[in-house]
């Protein structure tokens, strides 16, 4: 299946929309108003800031950001249409060299933002390993980006190229004090700590993520509104446009839990939420912890120490003979730890992801040292049992909270959309089973 794009990106700004854009000349400032008006009384951060705050912002947007922002727009739509014109050339003399630069340049761009792949082909309509999406393992395992690229795949290029910058030109301009969007921000983030940061008990948590989601999806309208961004480009759904609404909500996420003090509050909650069943993950973790690899009922084939190796001796005649002794899975040790150093929710997820690609990798590069093909599909039962085994060996007695950032703050169309929720589903699987291990 080749690459797909419906249109190419449509945005607008201030000084250089048409007539038809409905947004032209919409009060950003009075919009902001109805919308705190609608939650203040279930949002203590709205009420306050109608009272202390919303009468001493600047109406106008400011001139500078708007003119820059309108100058980054131009660029894009130039660059875009220089890469038209490169993709047609491409298109009738394609080489492995260009391939090799186009997935390149896409794993970088993608490394630099809160996207995963997954996220980039369903926001654009686009199969990146040319295969039909699948839950399967088979076609994870072969999840390289664009096997081979067609004349389009510049324009993906240059559409993921626009979000990145696009969205970094937006947190560089809200990070100036003097910026209107900067106020409302900060306010929040005070707001919430005064509100929270003393009294950080479970019995909050509901009401917290409350707050955090619904100023998120008002903030994301308020800039929407003082930039004159399109309203079909921050549509719901899969769509063309890469910087849409669901994007912009991931990337308001991730400022808000750069914060230290926001995430802080929040993973306390959770912590506290969870305490018993995290006090007894961590029991058991401390138990098992000695355990080899053969205790988790892994299928043989999957194991990757002398059991596995015994097993292709067996199954093919040309299987090297010599046992190379090593820790089965110790790559993925590290990875799914690293989900411990991400704040932003979607970083989390990708730590998830990185794990699960590995694991695969790893059985892949046992069978090859001992010149076997691997070419199996792992069943659900083994993918679980191989967690349980990353997970004890990784020490991850907080795992659940982390979870929890993932299953709160991500959008659940991205969730239950391809195999992000049998990701999450193996894991949590995984879980359960250690805390049901007796002595």
């Amino acid at each position: 299946m080749g690459t797909q794009h419906s249109s190419p990106i449509k945005f607008a700004c201030v000084s250089c929309q048409s007539n038809d854009n409905e947004f032209a000349g919409v009060d950003w400032k009075k919009h902001l108003q109805r919308e705190c008006e609608s939650i203040k009384d279930r949002c203590k951060w709205a009420k306050y800031f109608l009272s202390q705050i919303y009468s001493g912002l600047k109406s106008q947007p400011i001139e500078g950001y708007i003119i820059q922002f309108q100058s980054a727009n131009q660029q894009y739509k130039s660059q875009f249409l220089k890469n038209s014109r490169k993709s047609q050339s491409y298109s009738s003399n394609p080489n492995l060299s260009i391939k090799q630069s186009s997935e390149t340049s896409i794993k970088q761009l993608i490394l630099n933002t809160d996207l995963t792949i997954q996220q980039l082909e369903i926001q654009t309509n686009t199969i990146l390993n040319k295969q039909e999406a699948s839950v399967s393992l088979q076609i994870i395992e072969k999840k390289q980006i664009s096997e081979s690229f067609d004349k389009e795949d510049q324009l993906l290029i240059s559409q993921l190229s626009y979000y990145v910058d696009m969205i970094k030109l937006l947190k560089q301009q809200i990070s100036n004090q003097d910026h209107q969007l900067n106020v409302i921000l900060h306010f929040f983030i005070d707001s919430f700590k005064r509100q929270y940061n003393m009294d950080r008990c479970s019995k909050q948590l509901d009401h917290a993520v409350t707050d955090l989601k619904e100023f998120s999806r008002v903030f994301q309208s308020c800039i929407q509104n003082y930039y004159s961004i399109e309203k079909t480009q921050m549509s719901t759904g899969p769509v063309t446009d890469l910087f849409n609404r669901e994007t912009m909500l991931t990337a308001i996420y991730s400022m808000l839990f750069q914060k230290e003090i926001t995430y802080q509050i929040i993973y306390d909650m959770i912590l506290e939420y969870l305490r018993k069943d995290i006090d007894k993950l961590k029991t058991n973790i401390e138990k098992c912890y000695n355990h080899e690899i053969d205790f988790y009922e892994i299928n043989v084939k999957y194991r990757l120490n002398k059991s596995t190796h015994s097993y292709l001796l067996k199954k093919y005649s040309n299987c090297e003979i010599n046992y190379r002794d090593g820790i089965p899975y110790h790559k993925c040790f590290k990875l799914l730890a690293q989900i411990k150093e991400k704040q932003s929710p979607q970083q989390k997820l990708k730590a998830l992801i990185y794990c699960l690609e590995k694991i695969i990798k790893q059985i892949k590069h046992f069978y090859n040292i001992y010149g076997c093909e691997y070419d199996f599909q792992i069943e659900s039962a083994d993918l679980i049992s191989i967690y349980m085994y990353i997970i004890i060996k990784s020490q991850l007695f907080d795992l659940q909270v982390h979870l929890y950032f993932i299953e709160h703050f991500i959008n659940t169309n991205q969730i239950n959309y391809g195999p992000y929720g049998y990701y999450l589903t193996s894991i949590n699987a995984a879980i359960r089973m250690i805390l049901l291990q007796q002595n």
